[in-house]
């Protein structure tokens, strides 16, 4: 290829006679980093640099290297054997390069490629250099120390080095090494509009990696990983550098549509498939750089006949449907339109989502209503009871394809109401025993010994709020036991019920927890200072214990039945009622 042309020929490789039993010692003595007795076993038998140690063909400086920590010894090897012995292939048709780039040892590839530089443009029995090799394993480090050699290696114009090319920033890319991939198509521009062998580019290679933005790293509808972000966030190291990984994945997918979009009518063929792909992956991102470098992309449709949009909803990708939805002036057009089985939008809201994107069946059955419902708000009156070719209403679709998840949705939340009774039943009678057995005793006129201690009005307080909040709790389960779980109910009462009555048993057992702390504080007649540490202490725990197992969960039942809408800007008033 050009000046660095890939050498796919087997090197001389033909082993010595010798047996691998003769060279058992040798292969023993690398694993186990003996260097002093791999020198003295080289110094008798001059054959065992290149002598075949392993039933695959290896040297022993393909072992060494391939253990990647021996590398004292591969320095010795590496002094000892000539040019030709480095040239040694194993069964794979592997060079020590090639193994060293397979196991990211960067400082063996580096006294190897000293040494030996040739062996950069070598390939393997499946032609592959170890650049690639690099590349295919994600050794990030061993790929920067190699591509300062491979810099012309898919340059030399033809379709094969292109597609050579493209396969290579295909692997950078899912390896998430977007700033290499950056770098490499900007020196080859034309990578951006050569296809793989699977017919996609590498625009279509970024719209299958939600992760690479921020809208698939901090997903609305996952609290705890919200809250992870934001701790991160106070990180300023992390903060920067998540930045920083943000812009080249932008500047990258930029570069890509900038390249594309050259050839005004090619840009249609290429974009459309990525395009579609963003919008059901939920990469807004993309959508949106494709849509400003290529506004008739709103216009694409699959195979099914289903634009953008619709796939938005049908894969409930709230952040694309609101880009789409406020970008365009031709969003009834695009609301208007059917798919090859006579579905409108509404259909396709009462479609089941593709993927459960909560953690209760419950939630994600309000989830689907809520979706359903906002849908239902900004299409025309007759589209609620149009009929696709299976002479179905949207609401036949969505009862049906809901079916299953409505039943274990009332299975969930029945299980969990139950436990959180007796849970808090339990609680109500330990605080009841609580109130009615006076830590320390009473005097003969009934007061309690300790009441002028300030721990004791604590425990008063929190003893009475725990009791309290404990029946509340219960009344409100048995209010969520007793509903009639229809299909609506998930929208707003059950979520609703449910939530207050987790509020409810969470404020009763940290009370409990309080209550506890205070009535210990004062048998053993501890110092305030004492007092005060041993209930931060209790606190603390209390609150840790809540954060990772039921907050979560509060959250989303608050956030998504008392937040804010699906929708925003200009359609946030067709959601609002619901809330």
């Amino acid at each position: 290829m050009g000046e660095h042309t890939v050498i796919i020929e087997r090197a001389s490789s033909s082993p010595l006679q010798g047996g691998l039993k003769q060279y058992l010692p040798l292969y023993k003595a690398i694993l186990k980093r003996n260097l002093e007795y791999v020198k003295r076993l080289c110094e008798l038998d001059k054959r065992a640099l290149e002598a075949r140690i392993t039933v695959n063909l290896d040297t022993a400086l393909h072992v060494a290297v391939g253990t990647g920590k021996v590398n004292h010894i591969v320095k010795y090897l590496l002094t000892k054997m000539s040019k030709d012995q480095l040239k040694l292939k194993n069964k794979d048709g592997n060079t020590v390069l090639s193994i060293a780039a397979i196991v990211g040892n960067v400082k063996a590839a580096r006294e190897i490629v000293k040494i030996q530089p040739e062996l950069n443009n070598v390939a393997n029995d499946c032609e592959i250099v170890p650049l690639i090799e690099a590349a295919r394993n994600g050794h990030k480090e061993m790929i920067k120390y190699l591509m300062q050699f491979n810099r012309d290696i898919f340059k030399s114009g033809g379709e094969c080095d292109s597609i050579h090319g493209v396969s290579f920033v295909n692997l950078l890319i899912d390896a998430a090494f977007y700033d290499l991939a950056l770098e490499w198509v900007k020196d080859n521009r034309s990578l951006a509009t050569t296809e793989l062998d699977t017919g996609e580019t590498l625009l279509s290679a970024m719209a299958r990696k939600p992760s690479a933005f921020p809208s698939g790293r901090m997903d609305s509808y996952v609290i705890v990983e919200f809250v992870q972000f934001a701790v991160y966030a106070i990180l300023v190291t992390e903060k920067v550098n998540t930045a920083r990984i943000y812009n080249k994945v932008r500047e990258l997918v930029e570069l890509l549509c900038k390249e594309i979009t050259t050839d005004y009518e090619r840009a249609s063929s290429m974009l459309k498939r990525p395009f579609l792909l963003a919008a059901e992956s939920g990469v807004h991102e993309v959508v949106k750089v494709i849509i400003d470098v290529f506004p008739d992309a709103i216009w694409f449709v699959d195979a099914e006949n289903r634009n953008a949009l619709q796939l938005a909803v049908m894969n409930r990708r709230e952040k694309v449907f609101n880009l789409i939805y406020e970008m365009s002036d031709y969003t009834h057009l695009l609301l208007m339109s059917k798919d090859n089985f006579g579905n409108n939008v509404l259909h396709l809201a009462g479609k089941l989502a593709p993927q459960n994107q909560f953690c209760g069946a419950a939630l994600q059955t309000q989830h689907e209503l809520q979706w359903f419902k906002g849908i239902e708000k900004i299409v025309q009156p007759a589209y609620k009871k149009d009929k696709n070719y299976e002479e179905k209403t949207p609401a036949m679709v969505f009862t049906e394809e809901h079916e299953e998840l409505v039943k274990e949705g009332q299975k969930w939340m029945k299980d969990a109401a139950s436990s959180c009774t007796v849970a808090a039943a339990l609680i109500a009678t330990i605080v009841f025993a609580a109130a009615i057995t006076v830590p320390g005793g009473t005097d003969d006129d009934g007061r309690p010994i300790l009441s002028n201690e300030n721990s004791f009005g604590i425990f008063y307080n929190t003893n009475s709020f725990s009791l309290y909040t404990s029946i509340v709790s219960i009344l409100i389960f048995l209010s969520v036991l007793t509903s009639r779980f229809n299909e609506a109910d998930f929208l707003f009462v059950l979520p609703t019920r449910f939530g207050y009555g987790l509020f409810m048993l969470l404020c009763s057992l940290v009370s409990m927890m309080i209550t506890s702390a205070m009535t210990a504080s004062l048998m053993i007649s501890v110092r305030r200072g004492a007092g005060i540490t041993l209930v931060a202490i209790v606190i603390a725990f209390c609150a840790q214990m809540f954060t990772h197992t039921q907050f979560p969960l509060l959250m989303e039942l608050m956030f998504f039945t008392r937040g804010p809408s699906i929708y925003r800007n200009k359609c946030t008033h067709l959601y609002r009622d619901l809330n």
